[in-house]
Formats: C-alpha cells, sequence, structure tokens
C-alpha cells in the first residue's frame, strides 16, 4: 500500500484579471491549465490586435488594428471559438465591440484557431490595465518568447519592477511558477533575493515562491522577516521557504507562527504547523504534541499530519494515546486523520482502538475508511500482535464491506485480501458477485484471482 505524503509545494497565485476562455462549456476549471501571457506567445504563429465586428454561431469576425506576430494580409478574420469564461467562472461571450489581443494559430479551412482552447483570446481593457499596457506588454512578451530559457528568465526577472501592470503581473506570474521549478533556479538566487527585498509585498512574496527550493541559510533571515509581515501572502509563502529548513532560527520562526497569541489566522497557522514537519528538532515534536490539543480543528488536524512523520520515525511511542483519545474527537477531519496516524506508528498498541472504532455504527463514512486503511498497514508493517488480532476479529471488517459505503468498502477489500483466511475468501466472493459498486465488485475479482 502506497502511503500518502502531505504536499507541501504550493505556488503562489499571481491574481491576473484577464478573461480566460474556454473552447467548450463541458470544459470545467479544474480540468485546465492557466497561460501566461508569455505562455501564449510561445505558442502561436500570429498575433493580432483587433475588435470584434460581427458575432456568429461558432465564429467572430474580427477587424484588425494591429499584427504583432505573423503576416496576414486582409483587414478581417474569423476566429474561433469565441466562449469566454470569466476567472470567477461564468460563461460570457465575446461582445461586439471588444477590443482584445489574439493569439493564434491558421486552421485548415481558413478560420484562425484560438490556441489552448480559447485562452489565446486576452480583453485589452481590464481592471490592471488600459489598452495601452496591454498591448506594450504583448508586444514585449512577443521579443522575449523566442529567447533560449536562461536569457528569457532574466529578462523576465527584470520586469518584476516594471511600472507597467500588465508586465509585472507577468514577471511576478514567471519567478512564482516557471522559476520556482527550474533546474536552473540556482542561478537566479542573488536576483530574487534583491527582489525579497523590496518594500513591495507582491514581489516579496513572488520572490519566496522562487525561492522556496533554493537552499540557502545566509538568506534565513530575510525569510524570518517576511514572517512578521500583515501581508498574509507573503506570510504564507515565508513559511513554505522555510520548510526546508532546520535550524533553531528556522523552526523559532515557525513555531512562532503557530501561536494564536502571535498569530490570529487560522490559514497561516496551519500552514506553519504543516511545514514544521520536515524538521526532526525535539522542540518540533513537543510544539506539535502541544498543537494536538488546541481549540482549532483545523490546526490539530494539521498537527497530526506533522506527527506522522515523527511515527514513522518510530520517535513518538509516546504520543500515541493521546492519538488515540483523539479517535473520538468532535471533529469528523481531526478524528480520521488521527485514525490514519495510527496505522503510520505500526504498534500493536494502535490495533485494538481502531477494531473498536469499527464497532460503533455511527462511526463517519471518512473514518471508517481511514480506520480500515490503518488497521491495512498495521496488518502488512506492524507487530505479529496486530495481525493475529486482525485476523481475530475479521468479522468486523467484513461488517463495514457489507455496510455499503464505497470508501471503506474498498478498503476492506484489499485488508481481507491481504487476511486471505476461508471467512475473507467467502466474503470477497460474496463482494465481487453483489457489491452494489462496480469497481468494488471488480476489485474483490481481482484480489481473489491474485490470492489463487
Amino acid at each position: 500500500m502506497n502511503t500518502r505524503r502531505l504536499v507541501h509545494i504550493t505556488r503562489f497565485i499571481i491574481s491576473l484579471t484577464f478573461l480566460i476562455i474556454f473552447i467548450t462549456p463541458e470544459l470545467t476549471s479544474a480540468d485546465m491549465k492557466y497561460f501566461s501571457i508569455l505562455e501564449l506567445a510561445e505558442q502561436s504563429n500570429f498575433i493580432v490586435i483587433g475588435k470584434v465586428q460581427e458575432i456568429r454561431t461558432k465564429t467572430a469576425l474580427i477587424e484588425i488594428e494591429q499584427v504583432l506576430k505573423g503576416r496576414i494580409t486582409g483587414k478581417t478574420i474569423l476566429i474561433s471559438p469565441i466562449t469566454v469564461q470569466g476567472c470567477v467562472g461564468s460563461f460570457v461571450n465575446v461582445q461586439i465591440n471588444h477590443e482584445i489581443g489574439l493569439f493564434l494559430n491558421k486552421g485548415e479551412t481558413g478560420i484562425f484557431t484560438v490556441i489552448e482552447n480559447g485562452q489565446g483570446i486576452r480583453e485589452l481593457k481590464t481592471g490592471i490595465s488600459d489598452k495601452k499596457d496591454s498591448i506594450e506588454a504583448i508586444k514585449q512578451l512577443v521579443k522575449i518568447a523566442p529567447l533560449n530559457e536562461a536569457a528569457k528568465i532574466n529578462a523576465m526577472l527584470n520586469l518584476a519592477t516594471n511600472s507597467n501592470p500588465v508586465l509585472k503581473s507577468e514577471s511576478l506570474n514567471c519567478i512564482a511558477t516557471r522559476i520556482s521549478s527550474s533546474k536552473l533556479r540556482e542561478n537566479y538566487k542573488d536576483a530574487l533575493v534583491a527582489l525579497l527585498k523590496n518594500k513591495e509585498n507582491d514581489i516579496r512574496a513572488a520572490a519566496l515562491s522562487g525561492l522556496q527550493f533554493i537552499n540557502d541559510e545566509k538568506i534565513i533571515p530575510l525569510i524570518i522577516e517576511a514572517t512578521k509581515s500583515n501581508d498574509s501572502r507573503l506570510v504564507n509563502n515565508a513559511s513554505l521557504a522555510l520548510a526546508q529548513y532546520d535550524t533553531p532560527e528556522s523552526v523559532k520562526a515557525l513555531i512562532d507562527l503557530t501561536n494564536k497569541e502571535n498569530n490570529q489566522d487560522e490559514r497561516i497557522r496551519v500552514r506553519a504547523c504543516i511545514d514544521l514537519s520536515n524538521s526532526r528538532r525535539q522542540e518540533t515534536k513537543e510544539t506539535l504534541k502541544n498543537l494536538l490539543e488546541d481549540e482549532n480543528p483545523r490546526v490539530r488536524d494539521a498537527a497530526i499530519r506533522s506527527m506522522i512523520t515523527w511515527f514513522r520515525l518510530q520517535k513518538a511511542d509516546k504520543i500515541i494515546p493521546q492519538i488515540i483519545k483523539m479517535l473520538g474527537d468532535p471533529d469528523e477531519e481531526v478524528k480520521s486523520e488521527a485514525a490514519y496516524a495510527l496505522g503510520q506508528s505500526h504498534k500493536f498498541v494502535a490495533t485494538e482502538p481502531l477494531l473498536n472504532l469499527l464497532k460503533n455504527k455511527k462511526i463517519g463514512e471518512r473514518q471508517e475508511g481511514e480506520t480500515i486503511d490503518a488497521l491495512y498497514v498495521l496488518y502488512m508493517y506492524g507487530q505479529p500482535e496486530s495481525k493475529k488480532l486482525i485476523n481475530e476479529n475479521v468479522n468486523i471488517i467484513i461488517q463495514s464491506l457489507e455496510r455499503g459505503r464505497w470508501k471503506a468498502s474498498f478498503s476492506a477489500v484489499s485488508l481481507l485480501a491481504a487476511i486471505n483466511t476461508p471467512q475473507a475468501i467467502g466474503a470477497l466472493k460474496h463482494a465481487a458477485k453483489n457489491n452494489p459498486f462496480k469497481d468494488i465488485r471488480e476489485h474483490a475479482e481481482r484480489s481473489l484471482l491474485s490470492n489463487r
């Protein structure tokens, strides 16, 4: 079984007030990757500034004002698609007389295709910019797009303090997404550190995203200074940047962020608590232990998640009774995470409380699934006594399988396949034929085949 890891990588999101286009209403925002102007310029063969003259069923007639890339001889072009999804998720169509920037490729029928499922339509006049700013930004980004990656990133870094709001936004987006994930990011450390010293919080926040995976203890004081800001986005990114260090100074700063007396923002407290999971210092473990009793359930949940690392290292056995007590926490997420964490302890002492929990007919759906997952881990990787006790209580696992909840049923099939006693095999055969969920039936059938 693959155990979960809490992902510590989040990206700084730059607010772009451009309209973003969908090619079909069926495509949801969760399915899409959003492209910056630079990325659109890299992928398009034609870039046009124009005005919408006529809207048809699936196309729009555009009067060309300027051609910034490619060669177009006519004064008008037809484009498709024309359905626009705003940043808040509402669907609209391009409107007559709208002035737009178009990133296009030429279709076989002569109609110009808006690239990236329609994202290549950009309003020129937005909440952060006027038409002149947008056109100037597109022109500069068209020049930057053909450069090699190193030259391109250097050019984008130089735009971080530009007075043009569109160019500045594009630069900060590049820092937060492109530079932070670049193999060349170490080359830009000095430039990012310089931006971290800037007075503007949005620039500092982007710089922290760029520095997130660059390990240099010399910059820890600058990161700690950012944690003292009133800007939650900046503090969030500072916490993320500190997560890669395990020095007394970096850990103290994170611990301070978890303290309600120092910080009232629940999101920051949770963020810092999660980022402490990389630390192996004793004061970290003590802090997490105390946060297990925090009045805020989201903080308690995050403390359990971060404590899992200590369980896996077999260095938190004394805290297991406290986690067992949290199986009855009033918050569903907290008590579900507690069940999962007990599995990661690999200790026999966690087995009976988890089995007893499954006997409770009022157990929540999520907690039931997490509890069976935890028992699976104890069965496969825990102490021999755990396996023996679970074998003796196989009927409890079968009851969860037959209760009809998808997650618990799926996990129960995996555990029963591992148990592989006649009683467990009988339950799997019944599930393979009679379970109401098709994927559960298939999972049971595969488990039976693998056990032959």
